[in-house]
This record gives structure tokens, C-alpha cells and sequence, in this order.
């Protein structure tokens, strides 16, 4: 946790329990959650309350539906017992490794699309060799590394699911969003090689501050853009 206060991205106990108040019943509200965790580059937000989950909520809070309708909350799945790890399986970042190898059951084709969204991320270098990133990732815990983890996140939400829903339902859910991921890794991957093959090409200019022939994904907020004129 931050000491020193709220700040941008940073957690810090006022972020959720605002000053003043500081209050537990508002930081177990999903809107809590609504002021970090929003927008183009982690709508989390947006997923939950256009999800079913959120709009039980939102119906539950203005009163349509019955008060005792189940409608769980961000917190109900991800803070459980105050739980503040708020961790997932696939993690921040939605990418797992499993060192020189395919993760258990995945297909190869998965696995070498992800490595080309590792090496977007600027996790890997071309030549698919860890970099200085990785040490980052590893410190802020934002993936899953190895097997072992991700089973062990996996089971925890297993279980959570459970509360309400039977294990083949959660199971077959939590199957779903793995292929989504599957499917998005594999549309990043081949526009991922697409702009590394025009800037090896020399008909795109890479961004002086990339450091390898990869569209740098992690860069996005500062990357440089065309003039106005050129889209007018």
C-alpha cells in the first residue's frame, strides 16, 4: 500500500475508504472500484456493469428487483473476507508463461501468439530472450509465471464461483473467457508482426525511444502520433 496518499496508480488506503469517512460499506461498493479501474486500456468498469452481474446490481440498488436478489459485487468475487490481494489467474496483464513450453492443455499456436504479445509488451527481446521488463513483471506480480500459480489462482476462483453457480457452469464460464483471450492473443500477435515487418521494411518509422523492431505496447500513453493534418 502507498503511505503517502492517493495518487495515480498507486493504492493507497483512501483510494477506496475516501478520507474523512473512510468507511468500509463504501469501499465494498463496485463504484469503489469504478475510479482507477476504467477506460480504453483496463475497462474493467465497463466489463462489470454491462456484465449480468452489474446489472443485477444496478437494478438491485434502484430498487426493480427484490433486495435480497443475488448480485454479487467486484469485491464479492475479487476482495473475498476483505481479502486485498485482488488477485486472477491470467493476471493484470492477461498473459501467463510457462517457461520453453506450451501451458498444460493450450495448443502451440496459443503459445507462440503469446510470445509475440510478450515481446510487444517488451517482456522479450526478437529473439525471444527475457528482458529487464520481465524482472518488473515478476515484482509487481501482474502474471502468472508458472503452472503452478495459475492453477493455484484458477482453483481460488473456482470456489468462489461456486458460491452461487454449480462447477461445470464455472468451469465451462471461466473456459469461454480463456478462449477470448485466445482468439484477442492471436488478432494482437499477427498485428504485432505486421507493424514489426513494416518498420523492418522501412515503410513505417519506429518511434526513436522503441528499443527493438516491436510496436511497444507498454508505451501507448506517450507514444507519437501523425499530425492533425495527415487524418483530416
Amino acid at each position: 500500500m502507498n503511505k503517502e496518499g492517493a495518487g495515480f496508480g498507486r493504492a493507497s488506503c483512501d483510494a477506496c475508504h475516501t478520507r474523512h469517512l473512510f468507511s468500509v460499506d463504501e469501499a465494498r461498493q463496485p463504484e469503489a472500484c469504478q475510479t482507477c479501474h476504467m477506460g480504453f486500456d483496463h475497462p474493467q468498469w465497463e466489463m462489470y456493469s454491462s456484465s449480468k452481474h452489474g446489472v443485477r446490481y444496478a437494478l438491485k440498488v434502484s430498487g426493480r428487483i427484490p433486495g435480497d436478489s443475488a448480485a454479487p459485487t467486484c469485491q464479492t468475487c475479487h476482495m473475498q473476507e476483505g481479502n486485498h490481494e485482488v488477485r486472477t489467474a491470467w493476471g493484470f496483464l492477461a498473459v501467463r508463461t510457462n517457461g520453453l513450453a506450451p501451458y498444460p492443455g493450450e495448443s502451440e499456436s496459443w503459445w507462440k501468439d503469446r510470445i509475440t504479445v510478450l515481446q510487444g509488451l517488451g517482456v522479450l527481446d526478437p529473439q525471444g530472450n527475457p528482458t529487464n521488463r520481465l524482472e518488473m513483471v515478476k515484482n509487481a506480480d501482474v502474471a502468472r509465471l508458472n503452472t503452478e500459480s495459475f492453477d493455484q489462482e484458477r482453483a481460488r476462483m473456482l470456489k468462489t464461483c461456486m458460491q452461487c453457480h454449480s462447477e461445470n457452469f464455472a468451469r465451462a464460464e471461466l473456459s469461454k473467457a480463456d478462449k477470448t483471450i485466445e482468439d484477442g492473443d492471436h488478432l494482437l500477435a499477427e498485428a504485432i508482426k505486421i507493424v514489426a515487418g513494416l518498420y523492418k521494411e522501412g515503410l513505417l518509422k519506429k518511434p526513436a525511444e522503441y528499443k527493438y523492431d516491436f510496436p511497444d505496447l507498454l508505451t501507448f500513453h506517450d507514444a507519437a502520433t501523425q499530425s492533425s493534418s495527415a487524418c483530416s
